[in-house]
């Protein structure tokens, strides 16, 4: 025992007694100190550790639009098709500045401005709403007349539209031309047309006459 009080000196108490508070406060800070003990706004970004914050822990909704910073968000932080029309003002688009060769800043779909203009296409006359081929192709039935106009990706016209486009000199019928006016039932008949208007009427199952076909006016 004396030898215990000899080696006692006033730095070891202190010593001791320090480390004893420190392990002490350490383990009543942990099962004591929560988030209510804290003050209001008093732990701030440069107290957390990076990473310490993940998403379970943040309320949904608690991250609005002005705690996000200007141009802080890039794109590939964002999910693809997030982002509609309804999101982005069209009217702030500008023209793009920099496009590969496929996709040119100055074409839709490969065309230009000029090829994108509405026009008949190249041995038709432009009758407004649609065209009409200059001349008549060779004779055929009714029937095959107008499966040909309808491969062509055009129509056989009517009576009415065929008249109707000689009488304003757009197109000049010299013979006779099938029309797509056809009476149905056991034995049709179509009307054939010529510069007098409709002379007779024809079988479109056995008749051949010329014909020409009309196309509706679209981008080409």
């Amino acid at each position: 025992m004396r030898l215990l009080r000899k080696h006692l000196t006033y730095a070891n108490v202190m010593s001791s007694l320090a480390i004893f508070l420190l392990l002490g406060g350490t383990a009543f800070a942990a099962g004591k100190f929560s988030g209510s003990r804290l003050k209001d706004k008093s732990v701030s970004g440069k107290k957390l550790k990076t990473g310490s914050v993940s998403n379970s822990k943040l309320r949904s909704n608690a991250v609005t639009n002005a705690k996000i910073q200007a141009a802080s968000i890039y794109g590939s932080r964002i999910a693809s098709n997030a982002l509609t029309d309804r999101e982005i003002n069209m009217a702030k688009l500008g023209k793009i500045s920099k496009a590969s060769t496929a996709d040119n800043a100055g074409k839709v779909d490969n065309k230009d401005a000029a090829q994108l203009t509405v026009k008949c296409p190249s041995g038709t006359v432009d009758l407004g709403a649609y065209c009409a081929e200059n001349g008549t192709r060779s004779s055929a039935t009714g029937y095959a007349a107008a499966k040909a106009c309808t491969q062509a990706g055009g129509y056989l016209p009517d009576a009415a539209a065929l008249i109707g486009a000689e009488d304003a000199g757009k197109i000049s019928i010299g013979g006779s031309e099938w029309s797509s006016s056809w009476s149905y039932g056991a034995n049709p008949e179509g009307a054939i047309v010529t510069s007098s208007g409709i002379t007779t009427a024809a079988n479109p199952s056995s008749s051949v006459y010329g014909y020409r076909c009309f196309f509706s006016l679209r981008e080409r």
